[in-house]
């Protein structure tokens, strides 16, 4: 599994707010808890990363930019 281009397919497709299983499970992936970590880590620049420990996923929400006038 490339992580780059998965990372990138998601900041592409991704919106608002999502949990990242959910997401993987769209595109028919399944990736154990160090890849999403992984892919949590590539992810950072576009995205903020929540780890939930009570439930055990991880929360994907998209940096809003701020046009300045």
């Amino acid at each position: 599994m490339d992580l780059r281009a998965l990372a990138k397919l998601i900041s592409l497709k991704a919106e608002g707010s999502a949990d990242l299983d959910e997401v993987l499970r769209q595109y028919g992936i399944s990736l154990d808890f160090g890849e999403k970590v992984e892919l949590a880590q590539m992810l950072s620049g576009d995205f903020s990363i929540i780890y939930d420990i009570v439930s055990d996923r991880f929360i994907l929400v998209k940096a809003r930019r701020v046009e300045q006038s």
